[in-house]
């Protein structure tokens, strides 16, 4: 009986354990996916901005 119980509470620790690990493994992997993208968003948005200004400046400078 106590090697029944001792055994289900291994399983069940080694259960919980690995969602442990998964689950911070999902949230890292959320926030760096996130990271990336925002990251890529701005050198985007960067990129887009500085053509836009580039190419106002450009029709400023024809007119």
């Amino acid at each position: 009986h106590g090697v029944l119980i001792s055994w289900r509470a291994y399983i069940m620790a080694c259960l919980y354990h690995g969602v442990l690990i998964s689950w911070r493994a999902y949230i890292m992997a959320r926030l760096y996916h996130g990271a990336l993208i925002s990251w890529r968003a701005y050198i985007m948005a960067r990129l887009y901005h500085g053509a836009l200004i580039t190419w106002r400046a450009y029709n400023m400078a024809r007119l």
